[in-house]
């Protein structure tokens, strides 16, 4: 009798492990095809020169795998996360530039109105005050687009590390933007903004 239980038992681990390996083929074959589609209706002339069939079925299977879910969906977490805080530091240095501008912009007119200037040397002062803003603005931007470089180079190197199929460190615009197009293609095939999807053991 114990035999018998024990192929019972076999016979049923086999059957739910060729279910298992089933339904992950399945699952596969719809994420290269959803993969493979988008590619293809993707009208970038650098797509086809990174991405390949092969990458595609790779990054598929990857899909299968939780712990990539996990650091998928983590990582989209951390970059709304940055691009809020990066849009609040960007609000907060406009808004003191603005009112140390406006405070300046203030004494150059009571100084007019009260003809301790010439409307030539006003228009001077206002127009080199322009300048400054503008020049201000520039240099916040790239300060901001360092921080948006840095968090570039460290979201490739999160996935590298986790051997993510066709994600590695690099500074060649043309590949980042591959990458970046392969997380949206992801991003459609799994809601990675759904927290229900993140299973942390």
């Amino acid at each position: 009798m114990a035999t018998t239980t024990n192929i019972s038992s076999s016979d049923t681990n086999i059957n739910n492990q060729l279910a298992f390996d089933t339904a992950n083929s399945e699952t596969h074959q719809y994420y290269l095809d959803r993969l493979k589609s988008m590619v293809e209706n993707d009208n970038s002339s650098h797509m086809k020169k990174y991405i390949n069939d092969q990458l595609l079925s790779d990054l598929a299977t990857s899909l299968l795998d939780q712990t990539v879910i996990n650091i998928l969906i983590m990582l989209r977490l951390q970059q709304v996360n940055n691009e809020r805080e990066l849009m609040q530091q960007r609000d907060s240095m406009i808004a003191k530039l603005d009112a140390k501008r406006n405070s300046k912009i203030e004494q150059v007119e009571k100084k007019f109105a009260n003809g301790e200037i010439t409307s030539f040397k006003r228009d001077d002062l206002l127009k080199e005050m322009k300048k400054h803003y503008e020049e201000k603005i520039v240099s916040i931007d790239m300060h901001l687009l360092n921080l948006v470089d840095k968090n570039v180079r460290e979201q490739q190197k999160t996935l590298m590390d986790a051997e993510i199929p066709g994600f590695h460190i690099t500074n060649n615009s043309h590949e980042i933007e591959a990458q970046v197009k392969l997380l949206n293609f992801i991003e459609q095939i799994i809601n990675l903004s759904d927290e229900s999807k993140l299973a942390i053991n």
